[in-house]
């Protein structure tokens, strides 16, 4: 199951805003003929996965899971970087 990205925190870039279509899975489509209906879904999801509030939030569970702080503070302690301060 996809984690769902609910704001954007530290990602945040001028411009970029949560859908609530896309959030809440309510995206609709326009036309009156079952052919322009199924083509304006398949636009609006072509242009969301390739937009970038998509990429941003994609990013988003990729970079929680790769423990990027944990990863740095054991290098550090690999290296012998820290120093205790008395």
């Amino acid at each position: 199951m996809r984690q769902q990205v609910t704001n954007y925190g530290a990602f945040k870039k001028q411009g970029l805003k949560i859908s609530k279509q896309w959030l809440t899975c309510s995206v609709a489509f326009n036309g009156n003929h079952r052919q322009s209906q199924l083509s304006s879904l398949r636009k609006k999801i072509y242009e969301h996965a390739n937009g970038q509030a998509h990429r941003a939030a994609d990013l988003i569970p990729r970079k929680a899971n790769e423990n990027e702080l944990e990863a740095v503070v054991d290098e550090q302690q690999r290296l012998g970087l820290t120093v205790k301060i008395d």
